[in-house]
């Protein structure tokens, strides 16, 4: 009997498979290399890379196998939502994932409500793992010791007890932001991927995300991210005009750690070249006027191309 995880698997395979089919016969892809035929049936094409999968990559012996990818990161609260190849999952696991949530501990600790881990030194000597307890009513340093370390259980209790001065350093991690705004722009793309289908990913849009996704220069990677004063209550994607001439795509997302949770806006590009060349060369730090539409989710494989009604 098969898992839960090969269920989730092969119920999101046959779904992507399917919209696959249909978008390669619309305009005449080659579905199977010749050399394949009769070996193969179902393909699937990784949304983070563009490497061809067949149904036998969903198997563990598979020398890349097709992985559920948590949308956003599981670490910050995703939902297994589609499937890329272990080689992309593991990638932006070890490289980006961690730290959208040190960029997520850092937005949550501007608000005024998250625990931090921190490292702490004490007189310069006495090393703790502690955490940084932040609400809006008072900031305080709660020191964590493990069983072993009873020399420095001894030293604080001393401090403690003799009223004597001590120093406290403490280093705060938030991570690397540009790793941070790469894996949201990966969450983004994941999040219309799972609800437009290959039509999204086929789009100029979309091909050209991916293609970011894949530059290893991150200093030019522009990501335009909404964190203040969000003007939807509920995760979505929405048609976007920018200063009532260009048209994109806003994905607004919930990530959560510890409790907390947080809208974010990330703007993606739309499915004409105008909105690629706005998104490769607008300023990220100048305010533009945006007007938002809400797409209505719609099953992709009975109307494949739904979402481009909105920017006919």
């Amino acid at each position: 009997m098969p898992g839960t995880k090969a269920k989730i698997r092969q119920k999101l395979f046959d779904k992507f498979s399917k919209s696959l089919v249909k978008i390669c016969n619309d305009h005449n892809f080659e579905i199977i290399p010749p050399e394949l035929l009769g070996k193969v049936e179902f393909p699937y094409s990784c949304p983070v890379c563009g490497n061809s999968y067949y149904e036998t990559d969903l198997s563990s012996n598979s020398p890349n196998q097709l992985t559920i990818e948590h949308v956003p990161p599981e670490c910050v609260g995703g939902k297994p939502l589609t499937l890329t190849c272990a080689e992309c999952n593991k990638n932006s696991g070890s490289d980006f994932d961690l730290h959208l949530k040190l960029y997520m501990q850092y937005q949550f600790a501007a608000e005024g409500n998250v625990r931090i881990p921190v490292r702490t030194k004490v007189n310069d000597t006495i090393n703790f793992k502690s955490q940084l307890v932040i609400n809006k009513k008072k900031r305080s340093l709660r020191f964590y010791l493990s069983k072993k370390s009873k020399y420095a259980k001894e030293q604080i209790k001393n401090i403690s007890d003799n009223g004597l001065n001590y120093k406290i350093n403490a280093e705060l991690n938030f991570g690397n932001q540009k790793k941070a705004e790469k894996a949201l722009l990966k969450s983004v793309h994941l999040y219309a991927f799972s609800k437009f289908g290959y039509a999204y990913l086929q789009s100029v849009g979309g091909t050209y995300v991916r293609s970011e996704l894949y530059n290893t220069n991150e200093n030019i990677l522009k990501t335009m991210i909404i964190t203040e004063n969000i003007p939807v209550n509920e995760p979505g994607i929405y048609h976007c005009t920018i200063n009532k001439k260009i048209e994109a795509l806003m994905v607004f997302m919930s990530l959560s750690l510890s409790g907390n949770s947080k809208l974010i806006g990330t703007l993606l590009p739309g499915p004409y070249i105008e909105s690629v060349e706005f998104y490769r060369t607008c300023d990220i730090d100048k305010q533009y006027q945006i007007d938002l539409q809400e797409i209505g989710f719609q099953d992709f494989n009975k109307k494949p191309y739904y979402f481009l009604e909105y920017f006919i």
